[in-house]
């Protein structure tokens, strides 16, 4: 799922939360795709850029490390597990947002699938269908994911609508 889709949907699932709760849960929820961005703006910028230069980098620790503990279960269950023991609401919001990323992510990405309960275990459960790639569905869930946005901003404006502007 593209970062932002994970921002716009976080943002319409948790409007029931508290503001700092909500904002930390949008915050975990592009967290595990940061270390990606940063890399492709940093490799995009160099003379020699190429997708196959962005390809070397993808499986490098400086960037898998980084990207495997984001997105993976085993990491937000031992999050999750701290806020159950010490609960705060940033905390909360926060391993909501890297939690759905997780799960959405392990349903849409195929090839570039990454380690489910990494740093313990090298098991990649490859999702049904990729949000990029055109073999594994990525045309039919690209209209999904959008339409989803769509409902999502549509929820978001009708709450902003109904909070400020109605008598």
């Amino acid at each position: 799922m593209q970062t932002y889709s994970h921002a716009i949907l976080t943002w319409a699932a948790t409007a029931a939360l508290p503001p700092a709760t909500r904002i930390a849960a949008v915050v975990g929820a592009v967290l595990p795709d940061v270390p990606m961005i940063v890399a492709f703006v940093i490799l995009k910028s160099r003379p020699d850029w190429s997708w196959q230069l962005f390809e070397e980098y993808y499986e490098r620790p400086v960037l898998a490390v980084p990207t495997n503990l984001l997105h993976s279960w085993f990491v937000v269950s031992l999050l999750a597990l701290a806020i159950w023991l010490w609960p705060h609401p940033i905390g909360l919001g926060l391993v909501l947002g890297l939690g759905g990323h997780a799960i959405v992510d392990t349903l849409t990405h195929v090839s570039d699938a990454r380690p489910l309960l990494w740093p313990i275990a090298p098991w990649i459960v490859r999702g049904p269908v990729s949000y990029w790639e055109p073999q594994y569905g990525a045309r039919w869930f690209f209209l999904f994911e959008h339409g989803l946005d769509l409902l999502a901003l549509a929820f978001t404006g009708l709450q902003v609508w109904q909070r400020f502007f109605r008598a």
